[in-house]
This record gives structure tokens, C-alpha cells and sequence, in this order.
């Protein structure tokens, strides 16, 4: 006899006409249809509770698409991971908190202060971010693919110190680190204007000539489509404010799926304080 069918039992009256527990009678098969529906109600409720739990959800995209969580080619349990560190995500402002939800989220990566280690005496030194960092718009190269100081075995010899032998593509004397503020989308839009030498006077339509002709005078010729860009400031007081995010041993890289660059930026500012210019010591892992 199930559960409900003993419920049921208990609520009866003490009657023989409600003596229904003999095996194989029709009143016992009724009552036993009966209690099918509270079982079926109950295993519902049962599913609608694992809905609020990350590792036993049947809504994971519904879930990624409430907290804006991007596709980033994960795994499902991946995902369930990062779901579950959203969801403890409670706020806080200590590094150990900030660091704690970057890793939960799948990013091995560890915040590093503003000032140089040892600190001696009481007012510690600030670190000096431009020896780690680029500005926000990254590091310039140094030697370019094709160009014939960066062919196999080249000593260099052609380019400027301090590049040092053997010439490698895509080598820089600036730091590879980035600082990152904000994430704020720019254009700039180009247009043919008047006075343009590549332009003559016209009064035909832009048809009439068996050649049509190429533009007019304020016609858009190109968009470009960037960010903001910062650049790292020369004065010492604002370092202070600068946050080092890389690998455990600073200032050594850490490693971040490319696929999930921005998902990694997002994060970072999201959950650190906004007066922070974050340091990023990061490499950009291909898939």
C-alpha cells in the first residue's frame, strides 16, 4: 500500500464499509488511483525545487540567460559551475572575495595590491604600473609577420634594442599586462568632404555618366569601430589605485581562454570596486 493510500486510510471513518486494505478489493484499487495524484503533485514540487539548485537544474539556459552568462563554448558541467558561483556571488569588496568568485567561475587567476613587497616602515611603495603594463589598447609590436627581421633564425641585427636575438614574430619592448577601466564602444565615421582633391565639381546625376560616379561630397567612406582607449598615468599618486589581476607569483601571466576574453572582463568589472584601474598580467589562450 502506497503513502497516500495509508492517508487515505487514516482519514476514513472506522467503518466497515470503508475496510478497503484487503488486498485485490475494488474500494482499495479506487483509493490506490486516487493517491496517484498527490504522488504525481509531490514528484513535481520535488522537480521544481532541483530547479533552484545549479548542479540539478533542467533550466541551465533559461538560468545563464537571467544572470546574462555568454556562450563560451563550456562544457555543461562547466556551466553548472558557473552558475553555481554566480549564484553565491552575494557581493563583497575583500580581495579574497574577489578572488574567490573569479576562480569559482572558472578563471585561475589571483588579485595582487598596489604596493611593492617588502613593505618597510608604514607607507608602502606603490608599484610603478607602467613597468607591467601597456595601455588599454595593448602592447605595440615590435617585429611584424612578413617583415625580413622576423624571418627563422634572423639575429636581429636590423631592428632597435632591446630586441634580443633570435628575432621572434610579434616580439614587443613594451609590457605585454593591459590596463583595463572600462569598456565604453566608440566610432568614428569618415566622410568624403569638399575641398577633397579626389573630388571635382559635378552637376550630373549619379547615373548620367556610363561610369557611375563614386561618391558625393559628405558620403561616408569608412566606420571604425574600436573602445576607449586609457593610457597609464606618469603622476605616482594615482597608482595607488591600480589592481593587479595574473597569475599566483606576481608579475608572472596567467592563462584565460581567448573564447572567453570578454566574459573575463565583464566579470572583473563588475565585482571590483569602480574607483579600481584594474591590471591585467593575462594570456589569451587559443581553443
Amino acid at each position: 500500500m502506497s503513502l497516500f493510500s495509508r492517508v487515505y486510510q487514516r482519514l476514513l471513518p472506522r467503518a466497515r464499509a470503508f475496510f478497503f486494505w484487503q488486498s485485490g478489493s475494488q474500494l482499495r484499487q479506487f483509493f490506490e488511483g486516487l493517491a496517484g495524484l498527490p504522488t504525481d503533485a509531490r514528484a513535481f514540487v520535488d522537480l521544481v525545487w532541483g530547479d533552484t539548485q545549479p548542479a540539478d537544474t533542467r533550466e541551465l539556459s533559461e538560468w545563464e540567460e537571467q544572470f546574462a552568462l555568454p556562450a563560451s563554448g563550456l562544457s555543461e558541467a562547466d556551466r553548472r559551475t558557473r552558475l553555481d558561483a554566480e549564484w553565491k556571488a552575494v557581493g563583497g569588496q575583500s580581495p579574497r572575495y574577489l578572488q574567490d568568485i573569479l576562480q569559482a567561475n572558472g578563471f585561475n587567476v589571483f588579485v595582487h595590491e598596489w604596493w611593492e613587497l617588502p613593505v618597510i616602515g608604514g607607507d608602502p611603495t606603490p608599484r610603478d604600473p607602467r613597468v607591467y603594463l601597456s595601455d588599454s589598447d595593448g602592447p605595440a609590436l615590435a617585429v611584424l609577420c612578413g617583415e625580413p627581421e622576423a624571418l627563422c633564425g634572423e639575429d636581429g641585427s636590423a631592428t632597435s634594442p632591446p630586441i634580443v636575438a633570435p628575432v621572434v614574430c610579434g616580439q614587443t619592448t613594451d609590457p605585454v599586462g593591459y590596463v583595463l577601466v572600462n569598456k565604453i564602444r566608440t566610432s568614428l565615421t569618415i566622410a568624403s568632404g569638399c575641398g577633397d582633391d579626389n573630388y571635382e565639381c559635378s552637376d550630373r546625376g549619379p547615373t548620367e555618366d556610363s561610369v557611375e560616379n563614386f561618391a558625393f561630397c559628405g558620403q561616408p567612406v569608412s566606420i571604425t569601430v574600436g573602445t576607449r582607449q586609457y593610457e597609464i598615468p606618469d603622476d605616482p599618486d594615482p597608482w595607488r589605485h591600480f589592481l593587479y589581476w595574473g597569475a599566483e607569483s606576481f608579475p608572472d601571466q596567467a592563462a584565460v581562454d581567448g573564447l572567453r576574453r570578454d566574459e573575463f572582463e565583464d566579470l572583473l568589472l563588475k565585482l571590483n570596486p569602480g574607483q579600481q584601474w584594474l591590471g591585467i598580467l593575462v594570456d589569451y589562450t587559443p581553443t
